[in-house]
């Protein structure tokens, strides 16, 4: 269904958003650094990641800038951290999962995330509004980038132990990256990158994909069947929440041979 939108052609479009992005959290951690007056300092990258991330999935997904690098506090950015940070116990989680109706219970933590998801949910779907309407009105070649406006047109048309310990493959990457892009010399030169400059990067590309196969930043996720259906000679009934794990997935010899771990 999502084919359309992952052609050549659109991710090329995509490139300038993620870039953007990526250039804004760049240029905070620049501007960290420069306050400490040449003393090292400490980051606590993961909330930084997580906001650019959130970004690039507005701007890139659904052509909303959440502003969640810009301006941490807006309706958007907390109701997602709210419903993705909230600290429940182990035990209610596993509830949460496994007990059927519990998530209807009028418990604190449950109305906590479902005041979280009806915000989310309700943006999502103001947006697909706006971009159906927009789509009704477009010329031909006048459309939105993202993904939600491909497929509306196509429809109705991070530790130490996790970095790299190997030193001559940084230290080829690095290069790679140098004989390509260059080092900016000018903090106020332009940086962002374009869609041909990282295609000009294959080593750095095959790391990127070999560290997302194995460890991937979604290590589970979960679908709810819209209707009744068999899968694998499985009767699935509607409303029935189905797991998924990519990290497993990932991790089969049957498809990825044996050093796949």
């Amino acid at each position: 269904m999502i084919n359309p939108a992952f052609s050549y052609k659109y991710i090329k479009e995509m490139v300038p958003s993620i870039a953007g992005s990526s250039e804004i959290l760049s240029k905070m951690w620049e501007r960290r650094v420069e306050t400490a007056e040449g003393k090292s300092i400490e980051m606590d990258v993961v909330p930084d990641l997580s906001a650019c991330t959130l970004d690039i999935i507005g701007l890139v997904g659904f052509g909303f800038d959440m502003e969640a690098l810009g301006r941490p506090s807006n309706n958007v950015a907390d109701a997602y951290n709210e419903y993705f940070s909230s600290k429940t116990p182990a035990f209610l989680q596993f509830c949460r999962h496994y007990v059927p109706y519990y998530t209807k219970l009028p418990v604190k933590h449950n109305r906590d995330r479902m005041r979280s998801f009806q915000s989310i949910d309700g943006i999502a779907h103001q947006i697909i509004r706006e971009k159906r309407a927009q789509a009704a009105v477009s010329v031909k070649g006048d459309y939105g980038k993202d993904i939600i406006s491909i497929l509306i047109r196509a429809s109705e048309e991070s530790s130490e132990n996790c970095t790299l310990s190997d030193e001559d493959l940084k230290a080829q990457m690095r290069q790679e990256m140098l004989d390509h892009i260059g080092r900016p010399t000018d903090n106020n030169t332009k940086t962002i990158l374009s869609y041909d400059s990282l295609h000009a990067l294959p080593y750095l590309n095959l790391c990127i994909k070999e560290l997302l196969r194995v460890i991937p930043p979604l290590h589970t996720t979960s679908r709810v069947a819209s209707q009744d259906d068999v899968i694998l000679g499985y009767h699935i009934p509607k409303g029935t929440e189905i797991y998924l794990s990519p990290a497993a997935l990932h991790k089969l010899k049957s498809v990825w041979g044996e050093d796949a771990e």
